[in-house]
């Protein structure tokens, strides 16, 4: 592989983001996630979804540190950021949780936009204290996105082959430029992870041949009863089915993306 890792080259605060549910984006934040921990590297989830899925995973306690950290911005004032941070979710595996469902409603998206340069601020302070620091972006392009979106190094887009995920691609890699250019540096894609892949059908060839002419690296996640089961188990799809094919997708791109392993 060309293109150098993640690792390399510094950039370790890494979101994912995409416009669209439904797509498999939290559950790679967290396979992923739980694969650079299983790696010996210590990794931070921030769940800025207001949905919450990722906290749900995890934890059935109704705390909310996201929701808290920026409720705290916009009132001038709050604790140290670590406070925001549940212990241990698994070993070398920490979560900043988010059970707000009315996030959006409670905070406006003028105080979002009046609050962004500091909770991106913030989110490197904590650089200091992990490997990895990876965020849960909303499915939404508003000003929460765009805030989540400006605090990463580099975006991972989960999506899946279909025909309107090319013009949503699209937009996003769109609107992520232009972000970009607001705060003075570029957030670049690092890597397309299509996710439910059905290798066998015939009409997939014809999606990968366009998506390659986005020319940004392109991983497949084969569909898989493990991955749904676990997330009901509250497991990872490392501890429930370690050897599926999904882990052994997952696995490549831990080594490949992140930690730079070109072999594997």
């Amino acid at each position: 592989m060309d293109k150098k890792s993640l690792r390399s080259t510094g950039k370790r605060v890494i979101g994912f983001a995409n416009q669209k549910g439904g797509v498999g984006k939290t559950v790679s934040t967290l396979s992923i996630g739980a694969g650079l921990a299983l790696a010996g590297q210590r990794v931070l989830l921030i769940d800025g979804d207001p949905q919450g899925n990722l906290t749900l995973f995890f934890t059935s306690d109704k705390s909310s540190g996201f929701f808290d950290l920026l409720r705290g911005l916009t009132e001038g004032g709050f604790s140290q950021i670590e406070n925001y941070i549940l212990p241990e979710v698994r070993e070398n595996l920490y979560l900043m949780p988010n059970c707000q469902r009315e996030l959006r409603s409670l905070i406006k998206d003028a105080q979002i936009t009046s609050i962004a340069e500091a909770f991106i601020d913030h989110v490197r302070l904590l650089k200091s204290r992990f490997d990895w620091i990876l965020l849960d972006c909303s499915p939404s392009n508003g000003a929460l996105e765009k805030m989540l979106v400006s605090a990463c190094d580099a975006i991972v887009v989960p999506l899946e082959f279909q025909v309107f995920s090319i013009t949503g691609l699209s937009g996003l890699l769109d609107e992520i430029k232009q972000w970009g250019g607001e705060i003075g540096r570029e957030i670049p894609v690092e890597a397309l992870v299509f996710t439910k892949t059905e290798k066998r059908i015939s009409r997939m060839n014809e999606y990968r041949e366009i998506f390659r002419n986005f020319r940004i690296p392109i991983f497949e996640v084969c569909k898989s009863e493990w991955l749904p089961k676990a997330v009901e188990l509250g497991k990872t799809i490392w501890e429930t089915a370690p050897t599926s094919y999904s882990a052994e997708d997952y696995y490549r791109i831990v080594s490949q993306i992140f930690l730079g392993n070109e072999n594997e």
